[in-house]
C-alpha cells in the first residue's frame, strides 16, 4: 500500500483529540482486548470505561470486586502495556455501577463473531459538530468516513 492509512488515522485521532477522546488507537485496542488481558472471569465482573491521562477507570459490579482490582491492578497496568507495546496506562482506578443494558459480559472477540452492538443514533449536535470537524478534509469520501468515524467514538466513549 501508499501509506494512506497513517494520514487518515492522524486525522481521525485530531479529530477524536478535539472532541476529548485519549489515544483512540490505544483505547479501542485496550477495550476489544480486555477479555484476552484480564482473563474471562475478571471480565465478566469488570469492564473498561475510559482511558485518560494514564489512568484506565474500570467500572465493576460489586465494592468487592473493586477492592479485587486494585489488587490486580499491578498485573493488569503490566498486561495492558505489553498488549499495546507501550505504556500507556500507568494506574488503574475501578468504580462501582450497573452494566450498560445489554452489554455482554466476557465479551469474546465481538466483530469477528458478528455480534458488534449497535451504536445509539448520533444526535443532530453531534452531526453538525462532526461535519464542522472534518468540513476541511479536500476529499469527500475521506471526509465522511472520518466523520462517521468520529461520530462512533464520540458515542461509544459517551456509552461506557
Amino acid at each position: 500500500m501508499n501509506g494512506d492509512p497513517d494520514p487518515v488515522a492522524g486525522v481521525l485521532s485530531q479529530l477524536a483529540a478535539k472532541w476529548g477522546i485519549e489515544s483512540p488507537r490505544e483505547t479501542g485496542r485496550l477495550f476489544s482486548a480486555w477479555v484476552q488481558i484480564v482473563g474471562a472471569d475478571v471480565a465478566r465482573r469488570c469492564e473498561p470505561t475510559a482511558l485518560k491521562d494514564g489512568c484506565l477507570r474500570v467500572r465493576t459490579d460489586s465494592a468487592a470486586w473493586a477492592g479485587e482490582l486494585k489488587y490486580l491492578a499491578p498485573e493488569i497496568i503490566r498486561r495492558v502495556n505489553t498488549e499495546l507495546g507501550k505504556t500507556v496506562v500507568t494506574s488503574v482506578k475501578a468504580w462501582v455501577g450497573k452494566p450498560r443494558e445489554g452489554a455482554p459480559r466476557a465479551r469474546k472477540n465481538q466483530a469477528a463473531e458478528g455480534l458488534e452492538r449497535p451504536l445509539p443514533k448520533p444526535t443532530k449536535f453531534q452531526e453538525e459538530q462532526a461535519a464542522k470537524l472534518t468540513s476541511e478534509i479536500p476529499d469527500s469520501k475521506v471526509a465522511e468516513a472520518a466523520k462517521k468515524a468520529l461520530l462512533a467514538a464520540k458515542i461509544r466513549n459517551e456509552n461506557r
